[in-house]
């Protein structure tokens, strides 16, 4: 089919129930193909199909396309629904009409960019509260898989190494999370979350497991240097199994990684910071650290900018007002060490000249990018409670487990 971008046979060939355009509460069925992503980078999306008069007139108003809401329900063959696809806010994406002769023509209606796309398939009873997120490739927030195929053409698999936090977390209501890298046959980058009660609607994952989720891969995302994301979540939700597809995010594909020293690094850093974070400050520490990565294929002078705004918003959440406040001593009170910038007077003076558009040197620009970068990656570690004695620490213990591996080899 050469309407689709995706592969003919992947699309689920259904009738969808149009609930909403725009505002406006409608009731209309219309033959559709659904195409659902089972790895990143992929975009939730329908091709309506329409093939006779009546279904033209529609509620496709092409010359001003609303967003739409749907229904799609998948039947067996005595009309029982066994799956219920939901799709919110679909934006129109193009459309292409064929003539196949006189007064026969047909058309495919694009609409893709969901707000949020929810599988649910009711079940008589669940099997366990954990739920999967499918996560973009990471180098620090994974498993290692030994995988083994035996003559007998059976495969066997041994965990390396994992990423398991328990206590660190009991704090936000959750019991374990964990990373894994297959589910059956399939793999993929997971990580594993378990609440410590059964969440029994998509109110309390919102409120409960998905931000939690977001504050994990935020954390990582910072001491990897590039933004992951999860692009799938599947678990049990009060009687029905759901799959949440996250359609209005960023997903990137690179190789730009700054990461931590090492895994052992990132694991006790890892838990460090969850253990800190008060539940009260989820949400700003999320936004905090958005906000801080979305800056990173900003130009230098915008950087500056952004690192500016985020600063003061910072001090102002720990501190309160901060007009008449000496930003240097509240960076110090937060465990900012400032011997290695120039006066804070100076870096916030470019900054300023930056909004205000004046002409500056850009090798001055550079220096003051490469401190304010630094200085911004220095609050954000001190908002996690972080520093360098911990990291020296980590280097010792490690240091101390490799020479008696060392020892106990030689005795072998």
């Amino acid at each position: 089919m050469k309407y689709f971008e995706e592969p003919y046979e992947d699309y689920i060939k259904c009738m969808a129930e149009i609930s909403y355009v725009g505002t406006k509460e409608v009731d209309e069925d219309v033959k559709c193909f659904l195409w659902l992503p089972q790895k990143p980078l992929g975009e939730p999306h329908v091709y309506f199909f329409l093939d006779e008069l009546k279904d033209r007139k529609l509620h496709f108003n092409l010359n001003k396309p609303q967003k739409i809401n749907l229904r799609i329900n998948i039947k067996f063959a005595n009309g029982q629904i066994y799956k219920t696809h939901l799709l919110k806010n679909l934006s129109f994406h193009g459309s292409e009409s064929i003539v196949i002769a006189d007064g026969w023509n047909e058309s495919y209606i694009k609409y893709s960019f969901p707000k949020y796309v929810i599988t649910i398939t009711p079940v008589n009873e669940r099997s366990e509260y954990k739920f999967h997120f499918f996560i973009t490739e990471s180098n620090l927030l994974k498993s290692i898989i030994s995988v083994r195929e035996h003559q007998t053409g059976e495969i066997s698999r041994s965990v390396l190494s994992k990423i398991c936090i328990e206590k660190e977390l009991a704090h936000f209501g959750i019991k374990l999370m964990e990373t894994e890298e297959y589910i059956g046959n399939n793999k993929a980058s997971i990580i594993e979350i378990t609440p410590m009660t059964p969440v029994n609607s998509m109110l309390a994952f919102f409120r409960r497991v998905e931000p939690i989720m977001d504050l994990i891969l935020l954390i990582t995302s910072f001491a990897e240097g590039r933004r992951l994301n999860w692009y799938k979540c599947e678990g049990y939700i009060g009687t029905n199994f759901v799959e949440i597809y996250n359609s209005r995010v960023t997903f990137y594909n690179d190789n730009r990684a700054t990461t931590m020293k090492n895994e052992q690094f990132f694991k006790v850093f890892l838990k460090h910071s969850l253990q800190n974070i008060e539940v009260d400050d989820v949400q700003f520490i999320s936004k905090t650290f958005k906000s801080y990565l979305s800056a990173k294929d900003f130009t230098a002078e915008a950087s500056i900018v952004l690192w500016f705004s985020l600063l003061e918003k910072i001090l102002k959440h720990n501190f309160g007002s901060i007009k008449k406040k000496n930003k240097e001593d509240l960076l110090r009170k937060l465990g900012v060490h400032l011997s290695d910038y120039p006066p804070m007077t100076e870096m916030i003076k470019i900054r300023a000249k930056i909004a205000h558009g004046d002409d500056l040197d850009s090798d001055k620009v550079f220096r003051m990018y490469l401190y304010w970068e630094k200085l911004i990656n220095e609050t954000l570690y001190a908002i996690l409670k972080w520093d360098r004695s911990i990291e020296m620490q980590v280097y010792v213990d490690e240091q101390w487990e490799k020479s008696l591996r060392q020892e106990a080899a030689k005795e072998d």
